[in-house]
C-alpha cells in the first residue's frame, strides 16, 4: 500500500444517512398533517404572561415552526405529534435563546422529567 498524497474518494460522502432521511421523511408528513389541525402559534401568550408581556404575544400568529420540548438530544422524537408545540418563528427563538426561562415554563424537557 502506498502511502502519501490526499485521499481520493471514489464519490462524494452523503449529506445523512439513510436512516436519517426517513426520519424527516415521516417528520414532513406529521408536520404538513400538524399544521392543518394547528393553524396558530401555541405559546405566545404563555410567554408573554411568563415574562411580562415584554416577550411573545397575545395576538394570533400563523404557526409557522414547530417546537419539540423534549429534543432529539435528550431523547426524543422529532415525529411524535405529543412532543410537538406549534409556534411562530419568534416565540421558537425566545425558547432556544432563553432555555433556562423556557425550562421553568415548561417549554424545554430533560430526559429525566418525562
Amino acid at each position: 500500500m502506498r502511502r502519501g498524497g490526499p485521499l481520493r474518494r471514489k464519490k462524494a460522502l452523503a449529506r445523512s444517512s439513510q436512516k436519517q432521511r426517513r426520519k424527516l421523511e415521516e417528520r414532513r408528513a406529521v408536520v404538513a398533517s400538524e399544521i392543518l389541525r394547528r393553524p396558530l402559534c401555541e405559546i405566545g401568550a404563555l410567554i408573554s404572561e411568563a415574562t411580562g408581556a415584554r416577550f411573545g404575544h397575545t395576538f394570533e400568529v400563523p404557526t409557522s415552526e414547530f417546537h419539540e420540548p423534549l429534543t432529539r438530544a435528550r431523547g426524543g422524537s422529532i415525529s411524535d405529534p405529543d412532543n410537538m408545540i406549534a409556534t411562530c418563528r419568534g416565540c421558537h427563538r425566545w425558547i432556544h435563546d432563553n432555555p433556562e426561562r423556557a425550562k421553568e415554563i415548561g417549554l424545554l424537557r430533560s430526559s429525566w422529567d418525562s
